[in-house]
This record gives C-alpha cells, sequence and structure tokens, in this order.
C-alpha cells in the first residue's frame, strides 16, 4: 500500500500542511458563493418559528402538524424573537452554513479520529479531501440550504451523532441520532440501526432505545396531544402524492427521479454509484467489525433502497442530501482502503475536482439564477387584497400556496393537506367537496394553477372551478350544490395581459419579468363562499 510519508508530504513540509488545509478553502469559497434565496415550501416553517413562543406549532391561531423538521423550527424560534425577520433571514442563513462546515469536520474527525481510528495516520490528505469533494460537489445541499431547508442540520446532526458514538460518548451519541428524526423523519431508520449496533445486550437496547424516545416523544407527543396527528406534515404528502401518482407506472416513476437527480444533484447519482460498487466489493464481508461502519453500511443501504422501491419523482436531490452526512465517512474510508496505492494521482485529480466545483458553484449563484422573492412567496400581494376585502382572523380561506399565512390575518387551511392535513379525506375522495366546505366553515376559497397541473385535483370540483376562473370576470358565480361561490377579487397580474402568457392552459409569468420568467402564478382569484 502506498503511503504519503514520501519527501513531498512529510508531516513537516509546508506542503503537506497545505493540501492538508486547501480542501477546506475550497469548502468556505462555496460557502461564500451561496446567498439567500428562498423557496415557497421551505418558507412554510417561517410561520412555525415566529409563532413558536405564544403557542408552539401554530398555524394562523391553530395548533397543526406540518413542520416537517421540528428541530428546525426550535433552532430557530429565539434568534427569530431577538432578531426580528429581516436579521433573522441573515442569521438563518449563516447558521446553515455553519452547520455545513462542521458536519463535514465532523466526518472528516470520524474517519481520522484519535481513538480507535479507521484510517492509517499517514493517509489523512486523501482523507480530508475526499469528504469535501462530496460534499462540495451536493450542489442540491447547498441550494437547500440557502432555500431554509433543513437540509443544513440534517448534515450536522446525524454527522456529530456519529463522532459522538465514534469517541465513546453512547449516551450522547444515541439522544443525537434520536433528534435527528426530528430534523427528517426517514431518520428513524438510522436511529433504530444505531441503537441495534451499539447495544451490547438487551438491557442496554432498552436503555439507549429510551433515551433516544426521549429526544423526540416530547415533541410528538404534543403534537399528537393536540392535534391528533403524531407524524409530520413530509410523510402525510408524500402519501396524496403517491396517490395521485398511482397510475404511473414503477419504472417511469423511477426514470422521472432520475431525471429529477440529474438536473438538480448529478453528484448524488455518482455517489450512489460509488456506494453500489463499493457493497459489491464488501460483499464477502458484509458485516464489518467497526460498529460505527455497520451503521452507516447499513443505513445507507436501506435508505438507497427504498429510494428504489418508492422513487420520490419530485424533490429528490433534497430527499438524497440525507445520505450525505452517512456516506461520505464510509465511502471515503472504502476507497482509501481499495485505491490508496494511487495517492498522489487521486490528490492531483481531486484538486481539479475543486477548481471545477468552485466554477460550478459561481455558475449556479449569479444573480439571475435568484428566482425567489421574499414578497411574492410569502403573499405580501395577496394579504394587501384580502385586507382590502374585509378578510379578518375569524376567516376560514382554503389556499394551496399555505406559506402566505405568514402574511395573512386569516386562518388558511392547506388545499393540499401539507400543513394540517384537514383536506386529506377530500382529496381522498371519502368526502365531498361541499361537505368539507361546510365542515371547516370555509368562508374564502382561493383559485391556483395547482388545480390544474396536480394530477390529486384532475377532474374534480378543483379542477373544474379552475377552468370557469380563467374565462370568467370579477362577479361571476361558480354553483357548487347548495353553495354559491362568487368571484371577489383576481390577481393583478392577470389584470394585464403584458405581464403573463397561457401555456398548456396555465398562466405564467411573462419574460418581461426576469426574477420570476416562466414561473407559474402563486394565486389567480378569491371566490366568497355563500350558502345558496
Amino acid at each position: 500500500m502506498f503511503h504519503l510519508s514520501t519527501h513531498l508530504f512529510q508531516k513537516e513540509k509546508v506542503i503537506y500542511r497545505i493540501f492538508l488545509i486547501l480542501p477546506f478553502m475550497f469548502l468556505l469559497i462555496i460557502l461564500y458563493f451561496h446567498k439567500t434565496r428562498i423557496h415557497g415550501d421551505a418558507s412554510i416553517y417561517f410561520t412555525f418559528i415566529r409563532d413558536f413562543f405564544p403557542k408552539p406549532f401554530v398555524y394562523g391561531y391553530e395548533v397543526k402538524h406540518g413542520a416537517t423538521s421540528p428541530l428546525w423550527v426550535i433552532l430557530n424560534a429565539i434568534p427569530y424573537y431577538l432578531l426580528g425577520f429581516e436579521m433573522w433571514l441573515v442569521f438563518a442563513t449563516y447558521l446553515n452554513k455553519i452547520l455545513i462546515f462542521l458536519g463535514t469536520l465532523f466526518n472528516i474527525l470520524l474517519c481520522v479520529s484519535r481513538k480507535n481510528s479507521l484510517i492509517e495516520k499517514e493517509e489523512q490528505i486523501l482523507v480530508v479531501s475526499i469528504p469535501i469533494l462530496f460534499y462540495v460537489f451536493a450542489y442540491s445541499l447547498f441550494i437547500s440550504s440557502t432555500q431554509l431547508y433543513e437540509t443544513a442540520l440534517t448534515v450536522f446532526v446525524s454527522a456529530f451523532a456519529l463522532y459522538l458514538l465514534k469517541l465513546g460518548w453512547k449516551n450522547t451519541g444515541v439522544f443525537l441520532a434520536g433528534c435527528s428524526i426530528l430534523v427528517r423523519p426517514e431518520y428513524i431508520l438510522f436511529f433504530v440501526i444505531t441503537v441495534f449496533f451499539i447495544s451490547e445486550d438487551t438491557k442496554r437496547f432498552w436503555k439507549y432505545l429510551l433515551i433516544g424516545i426521549s429526544s423526540f416523544g416530547v415533541v410528538y407527543g404534543y403534537l399528537f396531544v393536540m392535534t391528533g396527528f403524531l407524524l409530520p406534515s413530509s410523510i402525510l404528502g408524500r402519501f396524496v402524492r403517491s396517490l395521485e401518482n398511482k397510475d404511473i407506472s414503477y419504472i417511469e416513476k423511477l426514470l422521472i427521479s432520475f431525471d429529477d437527480l440529474w438536473q438538480f444533484a448529478p453528484s448524488l447519482l455518482f455517489i450512489i454509484a460509488i456506494f453500489i460498487l463499493l457493497f459489491f466489493l464488501n460483499l464477502p464481508k458484509l458485516v464489518f467489525d467497526d460498529k460505527i461502519k455497520n451503521i452507516m453500511f447499513l443505513s445507507n443501504a436501506i435508505l438507497t433502497l427504498i429510494y428504489f422501491i418508492f422513487p420520490p419523482m419530485n424533490y429528490s436531490s433534497r430527499y438524497l442530501v440525507t445520505l450525505i452526512p452517512l456516506l461520505s465517512p464510509w465511502i471515503t474510508m472504502e476507497v482509501v482502503k481499495y485505491f490508496s496505492k494511487y495517492a498522489k494521482i487521486a490528490i492531483v485529480v481531486v484538486l481539479f475536482a475543486f477548481s471545477f466545483a468552485i466554477y460550478q458553484h459561481f455558475q449556479l449563484n449569479k444573480p439571475e439564477n435568484y428566482k425567489y422573492s421574499f414578497d411574492r412567496i410569502l403573499g405580501n400581494d395577496f394579504a394587501k387584497i384580502a385586507q382590502e376585502l374585509g378578510i379578518n382572523e375569524k376567516s376560514k380561506i382554503l389556499i394551496y400556496e399555505i406559506q402566505f399565512q405568514f402574511n395573512t390575518h386569516a386562518q388558511l387551511i392547506s388545499a393540499d393537506g401539507i400543513v394540517g392535513g384537514e383536506i386529506i379525506p377530500c382529496l381522498l375522495k371519502k368526502q365531498d367537496e361541499e361537505e368539507f366546505i361546510k365542515q371547516y366553515h370555509i368562508d374564502y376559497i382561493v383559485v391556483s394553477n395547482a388545480f390544474q397541473y396536480r394530477n390529486i385535483y384532475h377532474d374534480t370540483f378543483f379542477s373544474r372551478i379552475f377552468k370557469f376562473d380563467l374565462s370568467n370576470p370579477i362577479g361571476s358565480q361558480y354553483i357548487l350544490s347548495d353553495i354559491v361561490l362568487t368571484k371577489v377579487a383576481t390577481n393583478p397580474i392577470l389584470l394585464n395581459p403584458e405581464l403573463y402568457q397561457i401555456k398548456n392552459g396555465i398562466p405564467l409569468y411573462s419574460s418581461k419579468d426576469i426574477l420570476w420568467k416562466h414561473h407559474s402564478l402563486l394565486w389567480n382569484s378569491i371566490y366568497r363562499v355563500e350558502k345558496n
């Protein structure tokens, strides 16, 4: 095996230290490139964060499930309260940068830890370079974190938990592994696998299990008592997605998921391919002597298998980013084990790869690529019109873009069930639309393009009122059984044909609007609900 203790890379030489520091410098440069660019779904968190202290997990005057990552809400509640919205946006952006950097560092330390080191010290340059290289090519990690999703927290918590377990701090490591479920629900697999492998006997198994449960049991217990729901909304949201796409073949779903990855996170496909290759190389010895490697290997294998069995189609890269903190150190250790004799060549290749990564991130972060606007995503235009219509905090509005709750002084009810889930029986065809409207005392319905392009609304009241809306002016009435829906307002953009174009039957922003070129309108019209 080739070792890096040659004259050029001896530890007392300056060039050795440079090669150890350079990967961190590349990571810092890339972190600097990425600025805040808010995303509609990510901004759903904002209402939970803002109102956490008056009443935890409230959404528009009611406690509801819907925080996919409760820990992300809790972590941001105090700085939001102290700093206010504008300063908190800056804080949250830099918090994500710090979490990514620390997560990467803990992955590296996991490989070179002095206690029970998994990699020989002579190979530290590769051990430092490879994990950082995996991270810097995970473009979706940086993009989703600057959109203020919970992905950076996913990287940090799981990487830190593994590192503590490596040091022998089992109680704290298990507690953090339990906390990872509060970051992403699928990490329950990581938690269970962790408890299984570090438990020497049945007594310790139950001890560690209780320690882990205590970390997320309080939050989920509160959600269950207050809302009747135990699971966060991402589970329900993906459940609804799977139902609306039930007529699409498995192969087509898989191809769509791969295409989504190819467009937004091609590096993840490459990393998974490396993992599968190393999996087959390890077939003769699938169970390793090191328990931490077993945890990483089995977590990787099951999470990857779930991806292949249940292709997500949408947001593939965001879901698979959860693999990075588990795949990165495991692949690093295996690559060094099999290919360390080519270390000098590998170091040169890695340097070129870092340079290419910086170029790619620079291209991704040109100003014209920032297509999201705080004001539009948080629905300032909608909130202003709602106020002019006299809609007050007692009113209930059925709306697709639930993040508008942040600026709207009324109770918004999610039209796709991502927050609260009230409409799910209706979407599952177990409840008529008029019954739903009456049961929840809906006062207003906001028509959205989603009623046309999402399969779950196909051939329902929602798709029909969308078609009605495109060809009828303010004041028009739509009759649903004994309910009258009167069009009382429309999106100002739709009042000016120069600002939008109809494509595939859906209004899109005109090319004159650079930031939102070809983007779907977030809302079309408002209908008042009255009994006939």
